[in-house]
């Protein structure tokens, strides 16, 4: 068996070490649940409140109308203050409907929790994700917010003039 030279050993000692401090310097940054949340909130609450929700098909939707339907709705309609600062993202889904499978888009917005837990997947929460739902060639027809189960509580656009002027309850 052939002998470790001392700068071999050195250089090996060397890396170690340099791994060691990477990985204590990402723990030390990394932010617990509730400083991320707290962090978010503030950064939203600076923010200005808006009066529309410019849509993916270039529209400029007028918020009240959401909010008001939504409060008459509560508790299973929650529609938080200035979520379309959430960080959100555009998904391509298939829905089933009474016509059969339909491939439309729609925009999710992430509440704070599942922008800084988003391994902590709760079917069974009662509030929180919003989502803009489009129709098949990407006209608005809509917002819904999460009421736990896998579903969502409908607040349709009432400018839509779709074939079906409503969503359900997904």
């Amino acid at each position: 068996m052939k002998k470790l030279s001392g700068p071999i050993i050195l250089f090996v000692a060397l890396i170690y070490l340099i791994l060691i401090s990477c990985a204590l310097h990402v723990a030390k940054d990394k932010l617990s649940s509730d400083e991320c949340i707290d962090r978010l909130a503030e950064q939203i609450k600076n923010k200005p409140m808006q009066t529309h929700l410019e849509t993916l098909d270039g529209q400029k939707v007028n918020l009240s109308d959401f909010f008001q339907r939504c409060l008459s709705h509560s508790p299973p309609c929650s529609l938080p203050d200035k979520f379309y600062y959430w960080k959100n993202e555009v998904k391509s889904v298939t829905s089933e409907t009474p016509d059969g499978p339909v491939s439309h888009k729609i925009r999710i917005y992430y509440n704070y929790l599942s922008t800084c837990r988003p391994d902590l997947s709760d079917p069974q929460k009662t509030h929180g994700d919003i989502a803009e739902f489009y129709n098949k060639y990407g006209k608005f027809m809509g917002l819904a917010t999460y009421v736990g189960d896998g579903l969502y509580w409908p607040l349709p656009y009432s400018k839509y003039s779709g074939s079906r002027k409503y969503l359900r309850k997904y």
